[in-house]
């Protein structure tokens, strides 16, 4: 059983709330805000697939928004570059090969609006944006764990 149907269509009794988890409970009340990352790494339009690759390698990144003037305009991922591989397209902008239709995600929404956006889409990663529409960052879907001297953070 997943964690997403695990109490569904459930009253949550006394007994079921504490088998909920305190990484569920943060989902609910973190803000992406709090999780995103805030200065990722980007790409331009007119930036080479092979600059691109050069940037998710040295970065060890597997996407990357994708700006003009500035301006969000797409996000390009380790999916676009593989199709660029094959055609033996490296040469050629990033344009070309980025996505357009882009799923963004409010720096006010809670985590699990994002965990649910992650699902529903299957993407790997979702551009947050803040209220003046203007990207604030980006937030992947990965599990990390951290230690930190004895205790453990988690990230999404």
């Amino acid at each position: 059983m997943t964690d997403q149907t695990r109490f569904k269509g459930q009253i949550i009794s006394d007994q079921l709330a504490g088998a909920i988890t305190r990484t569920e409970e943060l989902a609910y009340e973190l803000k992406v805000s709090e999780v995103m990352t805030r200065e990722p790494f980007t790409t331009s339009t007119l930036m080479t697939m092979e600059e691109a690759l050069d940037i998710f390698n040295k970065n060890r990144i597997s996407g990357a928004p994708v700006l003009e003037n500035g301006a969000l305009v797409g996000v390009i991922s380790i999916e676009d570059l593989i199709r660029a591989l094959r055609k033996k397209d490296l040469a050629a902008p990033v344009q070309n090969y980025m996505t357009t239709n882009l799923v963004t995600i409010r720096d006010t929404d809670t985590v699990i609006e994002a965990l649910k956006l992650f699902v529903n889409t299957k993407l790997g990663r979702l551009i947050v944006i803040d209220s003046e529409n203007q990207m604030a960052g980006i937030i992947i879907k990965t599990f990390r764990q951290y230690q930190v001297g004895q205790a453990y953070c988690h990230r999404f």
